[in-house]
C-alpha cells in the first residue's frame, strides 16, 4: 500500500490564486492522492500556520505573492518548522530564483507547466518528514523505556546480565555483582569468559547439560567469588533469537540465594548433604546454642580462628573477643536472640595473639534451635581497600597533573568548590577563583561567548567550545564539558567537569578551512579556464578567417583607397579581437608559450620609457633592479605582458597621482614558505610592482583574480587583465603573491624561477617568399581551410586538402608523389594532430609537420611551453606568417 493509499495528506497552501489553489488540488487528487488543505494569503494567516507545523504533512508555495516574501517564510519555515517539508511552486521563474529558494530551504521546485512531477515530490517528502517524525519519537520512547529500566536495574538487588554469542561478550552487568560476588561489572566486560569459570567446578557439568537441553531451563547452583567463597545463585535466563532463530544472546537474572540454601541445608534431615555443604563452605560457618557456646564449626571456621575442631567446639563467643570487647558482643549476642538476625564487622582475637578482621552475619533458629554465625576474613580486603586509596591518591596527583582542568563546583554560591591546580598554569586564574571570587572566571570568558556557555551550564551534559582571555592578553580557544550532578531529591548540587585548551588545535582548523578555500577556488579558476579556452579556440578558428581575408583582401585593392580604409578598419578590429582571445588563453593557461633565456632587469629596462609615457606625468616611475643574475626561463612577450598589465592596473588605482616603483630582487626560498603556497624551495628572481594607490579590502584582494572582476566602471575594463597576468606567471612555473591594504596601495609580488644564463643564438632572417613543394591541409574548420589552401596556392604550393585525419590518410596514401610537408590542425574529431603525424611519418619519413591551432593542447604541448623543435602556429595568424612558418618548416635541416 501506498503513502496515498493510507492517509489524507494535510497541505498547507501559501497561494494567493484560488483557480492555482483548484490546478494544483485537481493534479495530487488525479494522481490518487486524499488531500485536505488550508490556503494562507497573508501574514496573519502565514503566523496562525506556522504556530501548529505539527498540523501540516507540507508546505507549497507560490514564489511570486503580492502581500508576502516567499524567500523569506521559505527561511522562517527552516527555522521554526525544519521538518515540515515545503516546494515552491510556480510559473515562471529565473534560475537565479530558483537557487535561492532551494538555498531558503525549498526541498524542491516545480513549475506549473510540469506539474505532472507534483504528486511525487509530495509522496516523497511526506514519506521523509513523517519517516523522520516517527524515528525521533520512537527513539525518545526507547530512552524513556531504557531509563525506567535502567534505574530499575541499577538499583535491584538481583543480578541482571546479558551477553551477546556473536562474539561472546558481556554487554551489561548490574552493579549490584559487586556486592554479590565482589567483581566490578568491568571484570566481565573484559573477560568474556569470567562467567564460567566462577561457576563451582563440580557445577559446571550440570549447567552445561542443562543450557544444551533448554537455554531458557532455570538453574540453581553454586559459583565462587572473587574472594574465593561460595554464593548459591538463582538464575533464570531468556534466550534472544534472529530471525532465523539462532540464539545471539542470552538475559538472565540471578539472585543470591546462599542464606536460602544454606538454611535450607541446615533443616535438612540428611546430614550428609548438611556436612557437605557446611564443611565445604569457604566462608567460617559456626554453630551456636542459646548459650552462646559453639556446637559446631566447619574447617573454615577452624583455619579462621586458629583451632582444631575439637578445641573449638565448647567455647563461647565472648571467648574470641578482645577483653575490652566482652561485654559488649554479650550484649550483641542478646539483641540478636531477640531480633533473630544480626550482621556487621567485629575483631577475632586467636589464641596465637593473632587479630583478624570479620564480616559477619548471623540468623536465629536454622537448624535444631541452633544459630549460625557466617564470618568472612576480610583482613586481606581491608589491606586491599587501604592500597586502593593509597592508588586514588595518587590518581588524584596524576589527574592534577593532567593538561586540563577538572572542577567540581557547587551550583549554589558558599559551596566548596574542587579544581584541579592546572586551573592557574593553564588560564592564569588562582583557584580561589572558583571558590571565593567565581566572577573571575566569567570575566576571563571571551564577552561573545559567555551568554552560549551560560545556556549550555543549564543541560544536564553540555560540550562547549569558548574563548578565554589569559591575563598576559592571549585569547585561548578551549573545550569545555560540564554536567549537572543532582541529588536524591532531584535538585541540581553540582556542575562537574573539564576544560582544555585547544588554541593549537582550533588554528590547525582553520588553517584546514583556508587550504579548502583555496582549493575551492582553484576548482573553480580551472572551470572557468576550460570554458575561456573553449571560447577562445573556436574564436581563433573565426579571427584566423576575418584577418587572413581581410589581408588579402587588402593586397587587391589595387588603389581603391575607400576599400583600404574600410577593410583596413576591418583588420584592426580583428587584432583586438584576437588579443582578447589571447587574453581568455593566457588566464585559462591554454596559450603557446615560447620560452627563453632572459634577463628581467633587460625586460623592465627595454619597456621603462614608454611605461613613462603610459602612466603619464601625475605618476612618477622608480626602477630598482637589485637582482643578481635575474635569469628566467619565459615567453619575452608575455613577461612584458605582465609588466603592463600590472603597471595600468596601478595607474588605475591611482587617479589623483602618485608613485609606481618597479623592483626586480633575488631570493632563496626554503621549502614549505606558507605565504607562497606550493611554490618549491629554490633560488628565485622577484619582479615587483608597487603603488601608493587606493589600495583595497582584504574582500576585494581575495578576488583580483577571478576571470572578469573587476571594480572599474561599465565598459572601463574587461575584468581580464589580473587573471591574464596569473596565467601567464603559472604557466611559467611562477607565483604571485599581493598585498593591499586601503589607503596604503598595492604591491604584487611575481617569483619566477632563477636559471643559468645562455647565450641567445643569433637570429637568421630566411626568405619568406613561397615554394612548389607538395603541402598536405588537415583542417576540420572548412572557413579556415579554404583560407590556408588560397594562401598557399597564391604562393605557388601544391595543396593537398583534407577535413579529417582519416581522409589525409587516405590523401596521402593514394599520392604518388612525394609530400614534403603536412600542415595540420591539433584539435579534430576521432584523432589529434600529433597521433595523425605519427600515421604519416610511419609511411613517410621524411614529412615536415607544421602544427596550427586555437589553443594548446596536452595532444602536443606540455603545460602550453612548445618542445624544442617542435613547429606551431598559434590561431589567428596572418597569410604572411604562415608563409613565413611554411618556408621554415621546409627549410634545409642543418648538419
Amino acid at each position: 500500500m501506498s503513502l496515498s493509499d493510507e492517509v489524507t495528506i494535510r497541505i498547507l497552501l501559501v497561494e494567493d490564486s484560488v483557480d492555482d489553489i483548484e490546478l494544483l488540488t485537481r493534479e495530487l487528487r488525479l494522481s490518487g492522492i486524499s488531500c485536505r488543505h488550508e490556503q494562507v494569503d497573508t501574514r496573519a494567516g502565514w503566523e496562525r500556520a506556522i504556530a501548529q507545523p505539527d498540523a501540516w504533512d507540507v508546505a507549497l508555495f507560490d514564489y511570486s505573492l503580492p502581500q508576502l516574501d516567499t524567500l523569506k517564510l521559505l527561511n522562517e519555515l527552516r527555522e521554526r518548522a525544519p521538518e515540515l517539508p515545503a516546494i515552491v511552486v510556480s510559473g515562471t521563474i529565473t534560475e537565479e530564483n530558483a537557487v535561492g529558494a532551494l538555498r531558503a530551504g525549498a526541498r524542491d521546485f516545480i513549475t506549473k507547466a510540469n506539474l505532472v512531477r507534483l504528486a511525487p515530490a509530495v509522496l516523497r517528502e511526506v514519506a521523509a518528514s513523517r519517516e523522520i517524525r516517527e524515528r525521533r519519537s520512537a527513539e525518545a520512547a526507547l530512552g524513556e523505556s531504557e531509563a525506567r529500566f535502567d534505574r530499575f536495574v541499577e538499583h535491584a538487588q538481583d543480578l541482571v546480565l546479558r551477553y551477546q554469542l556473536n562474539p561472546p561478550h558481556y554487554d551489561y552487568v548490574s552493579p549490584s555483582v559487586e556486592t554479590m560476588l565482589g567483581y566490578p561489572p568491568e571484570a566481565f566486560y573484559g573477560d568474556p569468559e569470567l562467567g564460567m569459570r566462577i561457576i563451582h567446578p563440580e557445577e559446571r557439568e550440570a549447567f552445561a547439560a542443562a543450557y544444551a537441553e533448554d537455554p531458557e531451563r532455570p538453574f540453581t547452583g553454586r559459583v565462587v567469588a572473587a574472594d574465593g567463597h561460595v554464593v548459591w545463585l538463582d538464575r533464570r535466563q531468556v534466550a534472544i533469537r534472529d530471525d532465523a532463530g539462532e540464539i545471539v544472546a542470552l538475559e538472565a537474572v540471578a539472585r543470591d540465594v546462599t542464606e536460602q540454601v544454606l538454611a535450607h541445608e541446615l533443616v535438612q534431615s540428611e546430614e550428609r548433604k548438611f556436612r557437605a555443604v557446611f564443611d565445604g563452605a569457604l566462608d567460617a560457618l559456626l554453630l551456636a546454642d542459646d548459650d552462646r557456646v559453639y556446637i559446631d564449626a566447619n574447617p573454615a571456621a577452624c583455619r579462621l580462628l586458629g583451632l582444631t575442631h575439637a578445641e573449638l567446639v565448647g567455647r563461647r563467643i565472648e571467648d574470641f573477643a578482645e577483653p575490652a570487647a566482652s561485654a559488649d558482643v554479650i550484649a550483641g549476642w542478646n539483641a540478636f536472640i531477640a531480633d533473630g538476625r544480626q550482621e556487621g564487622q567485629m575483631t577475632l582475637l586467636r589464641p596465637d595473639g593473632e587479630s583478624r578482621l570479620a564480616d559477619f552475619r548471623a540468623t536465629a533458629n536454622v537448624k535444631d534451635g541452633l544459630h549460625l554465625s557466617i564470618l568472612r576474613d576480610i583482613t586481606e580486603q581491608r589491606t586491599a581497600e587501604t592500597a586502593l586509596h593509597e592508588t586514588d591518591e595518587r590518581v588524584r596527583t596524576m589527574l592534577e597533573e593532567l593538561p586540563l582542568v577538572v572542577f567540581s563546583v557547587p551550583v549554589e554560591p558558599g559551596g566548596v568548590s574542587y579544581v584541579s591546580p592546572t586551573g592557574e598554569k593553564l588560564f592564569g586564574l588562582p583557584n580561589e577563583a572558583w571558590n571565593e571570587r567565581p566572577e573571575l572566571f566569567w570575566e576571563a570568558v571571551h564577552p561573545d561567548d559567555r551568554a552560549v556557555l551560560q545556556a549550555a551550564q543549564s543541560l544536564d551534559r553540555s560540550a562547549t567550545d569558548f574563548r578565554m582571555r589569559h591575563p598576559d592578553g592571549r585569547e585561548l580557544s578551549v573545550h569545555g564539558q560540564n554536567r549537572i550532578v543532582r541529588g536524591a531529591d532531584g535538585a541540581p548540587t553540582h556542575y562537574q567537569g573539564f576544560i582544555t585548551d585547544i588554541t593549537e588545535l582550533t588554528t590547525s582548523r582553520e588553517a584546514l578551512r583556508d587550504s579548502e578555500d583555496r582549493l575551492r577556488q582553484a576548482q573553480k579558476m580551472e572551470a572557468v579556464g576550460q570554458l575561456a579556452g573553449g571560447i577562445a579556440h573556436d574564436f581563433n578558428n573565426l579571427l584566423t578567417i576575418i584577418n587572413g581575408y581581410g589581408d588579402i583582401a587588402l593586397s587587391r585593392c589595387n588603389g581603391d583607397e575607400s576599400m583600404h580604409n574600410s577593410i583596413t578598419e576591418i583588420r584592426r578590429a580583428g587584432d583586438r579581437a584576437a588579443e582578447l582571445t589571447h587574453q581568455l588563453l593566457a588566464f585559462s593557461r591554454r596559450q603557446v608559450l615560447k620560452p627563453e633565456i632572459l634577463d628581467v632587469n633587460d625586460v623592465v629596462s627595454e619597456h621603462a620609457s614608454m611605461l613613462t609615457r603610459l602612466l603619464g606625468e601625475d605618476i612618477d616611475l622608480h626602477v630598482a633592479l637589485n637582482a643578481r643574475d635575474g635569469y628566467v626561463e619565459a615567453d619575452p612577450g608575455q613577461l612584458a605582458q605582465v609588466i603592463l598589465n600590472l603597471a595600468v592596473n596601478a595607474r588605475d588605482a591611482m587617479p589623483d597621482g602618485g608613485e609606481l616603483t618597479i623592483r626586480t630582487d633575488s631570493l632563496c626560498l626554503d621549502d614549505g614558505d606558507a605565504k607562497l603556497g606550493t611554490l618549491a624551495g629554490g633560488d628565485y628572481v622577484v619582479l615587483e610592482v608597487r603603488d601608493n594607490g587606493i589600495g583595497m579590502n582584504a574582500e576585494t584582494t581575495e578576488r583580483v583574480f577571478e576571470p572578469f572582476f573587476t571594480t572599474k566602471g561599465v565598459g572601463l575594463g574587461t575584468g581580464l587583465g589580473l587573471s591574464t597576468v596569473l596565467g601567464i606567471v603559472e604557466q611559467s612555473r611562477g607565483r604571485v603573491a599581493i598585498e593591499s591594504e586601503l589607503d596604503e596601495g598595492t604591491s604584487f609580488c611575481i617569483y619566477l624561477p632563477q636559471v643559468a644564463a645562455r647565450l641567445a643564438p643569433a637570429v637568421v632572417v630566411r626568405d619568406v617568399g613561397g615554394g612548389n613543394e607538395n603541402v598536405l591541409l588537415v583542417e576540420d574548420d572548412p572557413g579556415v581551410r579554404a583560407l590556408v589552401e588560397d594562401i598557399l596556392t597564391e604562393r605557388g604550393y601544391n595543396v593537398l586538402s583534407a577535413a579529417t585525419p582519416s581522409e589525409a590518410i587516405e590523401v596521402a596514401a593514394a599520392y604518388d608523389e612525394e609530400i614534403q610537408l603536412v600542415v595540420t590542425d591539433v584539435v579534430m574529431p576521432a584523432m589529434n594532430g600529433r597521433q595523425l603525424a605519427e600515421r604519416l611519418e610511419a609511411v613517410r619519413p621524411s614529412i615536415r609537420v607544421l602544427y596550427m591551432s586555437g589553443y594548446t593542447s596536452d595532444a602536443i604541448i606540455a603545460r602550453g611551453v612548445l618542445p624544442s623543435g617542435m613547429r606551431f602556429l598559434q590561431k589567428p595568424f596572418t597569410a604572411s606568417q604562415l608563409a613565413a612558418n611554411v618556408r621554415e618548416a621546409l627549410a634545409p635541416v642543418a648538419v
